[in-house]
């Protein structure tokens, strides 16, 4: 993928979309070392990072998230998710946040030269044609490495660049410490069992 050192660089990540690839990949991403990252592929004029919040629930799992990235360099748009019911009577909550990073990123279109999308939503395909209009490179960051893919081929097809998620989780992944505790549990008890055995025997 082609950075440049002098070019100016901005952040757009839809959390849900982001958290979602990730997921299904078995990646979790740190945001410090994603950050890190693209601080030093060129001048990082800004990083939004976009999610919807349930307001009515006592503790949402992402508020600490949401605080953290405040305090640490990104600035977090949010908005109240819509809960309904589906015809199933499943409860959903809807938190589009399209309309959001279109007005941010037009905005900012001016005043950088490359753009960096954390989605695969093909509804953003015409804004990543309009901001390209503009004289701004646009990578997307999503994956292919899933089935079906994450990415829409639409969007795809409009990047500049595609940038594959499991590919940059290399470097701005978090290590896969869970498993590593479980397995070292999982041996701790094996032992412990032989050892029963032995004095059984």
């Amino acid at each position: 993928m082609a950075f440049y050192k002098t070019e100016r660089l901005a952040l757009f990540i839809d959390g849900a979309n982001l958290y979602s690839a990730g997921k299904t990949l078995g990646v979790e991403v740190d945001y410090r070392k994603l950050l890190d990252e693209f601080r030093h592929r060129g001048q990082l004029i800004r990083a939004y990072y976009y999610t919807a919040l349930i307001e009515n629930d006592d503790y949402s799992p992402i508020r600490p998230l949401v605080d953290w990235l405040q305090y640490n360099g990104f600035k977090v748009v949010t908005k109240p998710a819509k809960e309904f019911t589906d015809a199933s009577g499943r409860r959903r909550v809807k938190g589009d946040m399209d309309v959001e990073i279109t007005v941010d990123m037009l905005g900012l279109a001016p005043h950088v030269d490359h753009v960096v999308l954390f989605s695969g939503d093909g509804e953003l395909t015409r804004l990543v044609t309009a901001v390209q209009e503009k004289g701004v490179r646009v990578s997307v960051v999503s994956t292919v490495k899933t089935s079906p893919p994450m990415i829409a081929d639409e969007l795809r097809r409009a990047a500049d660049t595609f940038i594959e998620l499991a590919d940059l989780a290399e470097l701005v992944g978090r290590p896969p410490r869970q498993p590593q505790m479980q397995m070292q549990m999982a041996t701790a008890g094996a032992g412990g069992h032989d050892e029963d055995d032995d004095e059984e025997d």
